[in-house]
């Protein structure tokens, strides 16, 4: 059986792009042939077809295109059958991509370019995998909290996608300090950012206990730093005129009000919610009809057993 193969060309900024050369072949796989030498080959054929291939070979991998890297482990006609696909690509391997990335984070300086492409890159497991274990996020969040417009935007995007991957998560729970540097972006005079630091910040207190507490840890420090109430600035945004920094800043704080460790501390953190306006501020949008919004409020009423009416 003959499969089409397409040759992915790599940026050498760690991140593949699009096939620009729209280079593919027809090959079959021989069973007597171990996988490294179908690599070789294949690359040979594309560099008889005039494609540049300016790479040791034993960078390239066979991915299929759901996206399974086939490796040397088992029979490759094995792995053939079994990823049921007709089509594949060779590209430089997502750890080599990742690697180059992470270096690129920290020392170039077309950093707009970079991350706008590493937040399409993050996408691909595979490659999201190796650039989480290459210490990618603390760089990438050291680029979001340097950085300013679409290029913070961006990185605030793509660390998105690095928390969307359990062990992409785990990483910034064994670091508060890079939470608690997330948090310091819900000040943000950008309406974005907060935007997006609010959606970031939610999803993490919602993870798992060591979420809350860390976002809860957060709040309090910048509080501090700031000579303000923890929780002032979430109650300002949810005054703000920004429908979705209303809707996000909303579900952070009842995040937060679940995430309180037992019922005392939660009727201390109401009280202390109450004291900065967060009923009346619900009071005033009552004629907000978006359902997001809606089914905040609720949850704020079912998790505090009150009415913002009342």
């Amino acid at each position: 059986m003959k499969y089409t193969i397409l040759f992915i060309v790599d940026s050498k900024m760690g991140l593949s792009s699009s096939n620009v050369n729209n280079t593919s072949i027809q090959y079959e796989f021989s069973s007597n042939l171990p996988l490294e030498s179908h690599v070789k080959h294949v690359l040979e054929i594309f560099k008889e077809q005039e494609v540049v291939v300016d790479e040791p070979y034993d960078n390239y991998c066979l991915e299929g295109e759901n996206g399974q890297i086939f490796d040397d482990k088992t029979q490759l006609q094995d792995q053939l059958v079994e990823a049921r696909v007709k089509k594949l690509v060779i590209k430089i391997k997502p750890k080599i991509r990742a690697e180059r990335a992470v270096e690129k984070l920290k020392s170039s300086d077309e950093k707009k370019t970079l991350v706008f492409a590493l937040k399409e890159q993050l996408k691909d497991g595979n490659f999201a995998q190796e650039f989480i274990e290459a210490g990618g996020m603390p760089s990438l969040l050291n680029v979001v909290s340097k950085s300013n417009g679409s290029t913070q935007g961006y990185s605030l995007a793509a660390l998105r996608f690095t928390i969307s991957y359990v062990s992409g998560m785990r990483v910034l729970l064994n670091a508060p300090a890079l939470i608690q540097q997330l948090f310091h972006l819900v000040d943000s005079p950008i309406v974005a950012v907060c935007r997006q630091a609010l959606e970031l910040l939610f999803v993490i207190c919602n993870f798992d206990e060591r979420g809350g507490e860390h976002i809860l840890a957060a709040a309090k420090a910048t509080a501090e730093e700031k000579n303000k109430q923890p929780y002032e600035n979430l109650i300002k945004l949810l005054d703000s005129g920004d429908l979705d920094t209303k809707i996000n800043s909303l579900t952070l704080l009842n995040s937060i009000l679940q995430s309180a460790p037992g019922d005392v501390a939660r009727q201390q953190m109401q009280k202390s919610l109450e004291k900065l306006g967060m009923r009346e501020i619900l009071k005033k949008h009552t004629n907000i009809e978006h359902l997001a919004f809606r089914h905040q409020v609720q949850f704020f009423e079912n998790i505090t057993g009150t009415s913002i009416m009342l």
